[in-house]
C-alpha cells in the first residue's frame, strides 16, 4: 500500500468489509469527486470509493440506493459489496466509503481513439438511465440543487459571497470571484423572470445521472455499453438537463479529435462558425434519433433546451470552493467567465442546430 496515513485509513476500512488484499492496493483515480482504489484479495478484485461529493449520510444512503434500483430497472452499474454487518457504505474519520464489485470491461478517456458507436451507446445508457429512474423514489429528496432552481441558486450564490466577503481579500480568486459574483447573481434573476414566463409542464423530471459521458460507462469487446458509474451529481431534475450536459461532452470530445489541446486553451483561438454548427447538428442529430429508439423525446420540450444553455455558468459555479487550492479557484473562474462570455452566442447557436435537427428527422 502507499503512504502510512493512507494504509492504515484502508486498513480499517477494508477490515469492516473483511476484504483483505492479498497484492497491492492501487489508487486508480483521485479527483474533484472520489478517490478510487482497486483492491485485489483471493476472492476476486473489489472497487473501493472515498466519496468527495456524497460525503454525508444522507447523500452517499441516496447514491447506494440509486445504485440497487438501477441493477433491478433495466440500467446495470456495479452491484454495493456489503460491509460484513450488511450495511452498504462505510463511514470513518468524517468520510465515507462505498465498495462495488469490480468490472473488467472497457472505459475510455480523453485520451483514447473512441468509436462513433461509443457515443450513440451513451446515448442509450442515457435514456436506459433515465427510464429506470422514474420510479426512483431516494430515501433523502431535495439535497442537490436543480439546473432551473433560481431561488436555491441566488441563496447559494448570496452564501458564497458572504464567504467572500470574509476572506483574504490578497488573494487573487477571491478578489476576481468577488468582481464575478454580482454578474452570476444578475444572471439568475432574468433567468428566474424569464422561467417564471413560462409553462415547464412540459419537461419530463426524473432521477437524472448529472455526468454521463463515455468515460463514465463500461463497454464489452463489440462497444456496447455494460454499466453506468459515477453518481456524484445524480439528482431529481429536468431530464434535459442531462441530456444537455451530455451533448456538451460529445461536443467537445469532437473537438479534441479537430483541434490540439494548445489550439482549444489559447485565448486567440475560436472554433469556426460551420465546424461549430455542423458538429453540434451532426451530434444532435444523433442524439435525438438514438435517444427516441428507447424514449420518447419531443420538438416541443426540446424547444427549451436554450435555458440549459443560459443556465449553466449557475451551475458550474457551484464546483467553486474557497478550501481548493489557489491554482484551482482561478482556473474555476476562468471556466466561469469563458461560459458567460458566450453565453447568448451559443444559446443562438443551439436553437438554431436544434430546429434544423427536427425539421430534417420530420422530412426522413
Amino acid at each position: 500500500m502507499a503512504a502510512e496515513p493512507v494504509q492504515r485509513r484502508l486498513q480499517f476500512v477494508l477490515d469492516v468489509y473483511e476484504k483483505y488484499p492479498n497484492d497491492n492496493v492501487t489508487l486508480c483515480y483521485f479527483g474533484m469527486a472520489n478517490e478510487v482504489f482497486i483492491v485485489p484479495t483471493k476472492d476476486g478484485k473489489f472497487v473501493l470509493k472515498n466519496c468527495f461529493k456524497s460525503n454525508t449520510h444522507e447523500l452517499v444512503s441516496n447514491e447506494v440506493a440509486l445504485i440497487d434500483h438501477l441493477n433491478r430497472n433495466g440500467c446495470p452499474t456495479p452491484a454495493i459489496v456489503a460491509d460484513k454487518t450488511g450495511f452498504p457504505f462505510v463511514e470513518f474519520d468524517g468520510s465515507y466509503y462505498v465498495m462495488t464489485e469490480y468490472v473488467p470491461d472497457m472505459t475510455y478517456n480523453w485520451e483514447s481513439e473512441i468509436p462513433e458507436k461509443a457515443y450513440r451507446e451513451t446515448v442509450h445508457a442515457l435514456a436506459d438511465f433515465h427510464q429506470a429512474t422514474r420510479s426512483f423514489k431516494e430515501p433523502y429528496p431535495g439535497l442537490r440543487i436543480q439546473f432551473l432552481d433560481m431561488v436555491a441558486c441566488k441563496r447559494w450564490l448570496t452564501n458564497l459571497y458572504v464567504q467572500i466577503e470574509a476572506s483574504d481579500k490578497s488573494r487573487n480568486s477571491v478578489k476576481k470571484m468577488s468582481r464575478l459574483l454580482p454578474k452570476l447573481i444578475a444572471l439568475a434573476s432574468r433567468l428566474e423572470d424569464e422561467l417564471a414566463t413560462h409553462d415547464l409542464s412540459v419537461l419530463s423530471k426524473c432521477y437524472i445521472h448529472g455526468d454521463l459521458h463515455c468515460f463514465n460507462l463500461f463497454y464489452d469487446q463489440d462497444v456496447s455499453y455494460t454499466g453506468v458509474i459515477d453518481f456524484d451529481f445524480s439528482r431529481y431534475d429536468h431530464r434535459l438537463a442531462d441530456i444537455y450536459w451530455t451533448s456538451r461532452i460529445l461536443f467537445f470530445s469532437e473537438m479534441r479529435k479537430r483541434y490540439s489541446r494548445e489550439e482549444l486553451n489559447s485565448d486567440d483561438f475560436e472554433v469556426p462558425q460551420d465546424v461549430a454548427e455542423q458538429v453540434l447538428f451532426d451530434n444532435w442529430r444523433m442524439i435525438i434519433t438514438e435517444y427516441r429508439k428507447i424514449a420518447e423525446l419531443t420538438a416541443e420540450e426540446l424547444s427549451y433546451i436554450y435555458l440549459f444553455v443560459e443556465a449553466v455558468p449557475l451551475y458550474i459555479v457551484r464546483f467553486f470552493e474557497l478550501t481548493n487550492s489557489e491554482e484551482e479557484c482561478l482556473e474555476h473562474i476562468e471556466w466561469f467567465e469563458w461560459e458567460l462570455s458566450r453565453l447568448e452566442k451559443d444559446r443562438q447557436v443551439l436553437q438554431r442546430v436544434i430546429k434544423r435537427v427536427l425539421n430534417d428527422l420530420d422530412s426522413k
